[in-house]
């Protein structure tokens, strides 16, 4: 179950972004979309929204990223993969 990814140098995410499922002590009500595991309190769903090249596409991207580099290991047309919006990266 994913709880937690941070995704920083890649594609347009030049800074440290951040995708959390664990539920905020705000949700009172329908506490049927939450899931209590141990002692953390996790989003059973989450939606991704935003304008425009915001980097909905580029969020799911880095999923996928992720979930090759784990089955296949770390494919070498990774090299181009990193934000160009800096020289220093």
């Amino acid at each position: 179950m994913l709880v937690n990814i941070t995704v920083e140098n890649f594609k347009s995410f030049d800074k440290k972004e951040e995708l959390s499922m664990i539920s905020s002590s705000k949700i009172q009500e329908n506490k049927s979309h939450r899931i209590k595991i141990k002692q953390t309190n996790l989003l059973k769903n989450a939606v991704i929204y935003g304008a425009n090249a915001s980097g909905k596409s580029n969020l799911v991207k880095s999923l996928e990223f992720i979930k090759t580099v784990i089955m296949e290991g770390l494919p070498l047309e990774s090299v181009d993969d990193y934000c160009r919006n800096k020289d220093s990266n």
